[in-house]
């Protein structure tokens, strides 16, 4: 099964694909795009709740959303017991990304595809989460003992019982290709001081800020580190669902981004995705456009801000 990204790459070559799927993205009244690229690009089970009952295409449709039901189910099933242990154990979990989208903004889980599940925890407790999963069934497939990058930012990757799920366990809040780490920590700070709770399954979780959820969960984890500046198809609906469910607008988050420091970033982003304007460019920049949006906000990636509390700081 082909990745989002590569998907993308692929209706680059055809314009008129590029165009429809980006009409789709911005218009809820703009025609489906083609069967085949709502299914490359996992929009499938999207498409099917914003399908009126009649529309053709319905039918055809309905197995992915069926489908992505199921999967997303299966998910909360598997995480619950472990998520309900590491509290048991004082162990809280910030839950962004792709299964906190589907399970608390979107309306129905199915519209968002996720692959892996992501959570954050103190590291300080990695050692406890671990020998609770163990217990419970599940597999340590990575860790960081086994990378040799020490600034790294996932503690551990771990596999259900069953096999059906991959939840990767985070001690920092954004990926990192640098041997320096205190702008990611820095970063992992704030997120952790201004998190939200949420009742789930019995228990407490976190989760980001909303404002967050947009700077740090989408535009800084897209923007500077591996996808080169390049969106994944559900990036606009990630932004669109959090600014409509918590009622944010851009001043909002470009208030926010001055507080964090990467309003540079921000207003890139807007440039290009700005779901509220009628914005959205899918197509790769090319080389020369990401290393002069890269020299624009060196700044910003490379500030390190002394005096962050410490990690996991959540009360």
């Amino acid at each position: 099964m082909i990745s989002q990204l590569q998907a993308l790459r692929q209706a680059h070559h055809d314009r008129d694909d590029l165009a429809a799927l980006e009409r789709f993205l911005l218009d809820d009244t703009a025609p489906l795009p083609s069967l085949d690229l709502l299914e490359r690009t996992r929009l499938a089970a999207y498409a099917y709740t914003r399908t009126p009952r009649h529309h053709p295409d319905k039918l055809a449709l309905r197995p992915a959303f069926v489908a992505a039901t199921r999967r997303h189910q299966q998910a909360k099933a598997a995480l619950t017991p472990l998520f309900q242990a590491w509290y048991a154990a004082g162990i809280e979990v910030l839950l962004f990304k792709g299964f906190y989208l589907a399970e608390f903004v979107y309306d129905a889980p199915a519209q968002r595809f996720y692959g892996d599940v992501d959570a954050l925890i103190d590291p300080r407790h990695a050692a406890a989460a671990r020998r609770i999963a163990v217990s419970l069934g599940w597999t340590v497939v990575a860790e960081l003992t086994d990378s040799t990058l020490p600034h790294i930012h996932e503690l551990m990757s771990l596999r259900s019982p069953d096999g059906m799920v991959y939840l990767e366990v985070h001690r920092r809040i954004l990926q990192n290709y640098l041997p320096v780490s205190r702008l990611q920590q820095r970063f992992t700070d704030r997120a952790w001081q201004a998190s939200v709770t949420h009742p789930w399954q019995g228990i407490t979780v976190r989760a980001l800020e909303p404002r967050d959820n947009i700077l740090l969960g989408l535009i800084l984890n897209r923007f500077w580190f591996a996808d080169r500046w390049t969106f994944k198809p559900h990036d606009p609906l990630d932004m669109q669902q959090t600014m409509t469910r918590h009622q944010l607008s851009s001043d909002d988050l470009r208030r926010r981004a001055d507080e964090l420091g990467c309003r540079r970033t921000l207003d890139i982003f807007l440039s290009r995705c700005h779901p509220g304007r009628g914005v959205l460019h899918l197509a790769p920049p090319d080389k020369q456009q990401q290393q002069r949006w890269n020299w624009q906000i060196s700044g910003e990636r490379l500030a390190c801000g002394a005096g962050a509390p410490s990690a996991g700081n959540a009360t």
